[in-house]
């Protein structure tokens, strides 16, 4: 029963970490595109997001899996 929860703490750091990753990479793209914007313009961020992160993948790790996912 430990390892398996020390699995699933393991994987809850892989996927903050990739979580981490995809919103510095984000920020750093907002950041740039503000810089480009004239003031009063919009800029039009949350359009200018990659699939990836439309798609819902940028999820909370914590958040439970329904069964639907694999979950009882």
């Amino acid at each position: 029963m430990a390892e398996s929860k020390l699995e699933q703490v393991k994987q809850q750091i892989e996927n903050l970490i990739e979580m981490r990753n995809q919103l510095e990479t984000m920020l750093k793209h907002w950041n740039a595109k503000l810089a480009r914007t004239r003031r009063g313009q919009p800029a039009r961020l949350l359009e200018d997001l990659p699939p990836e992160i439309r798609g819902n993948a940028l999820r909370s790790p914590f958040t439970k899996k329904t069964r639907k996912e694999g979950c009882p």
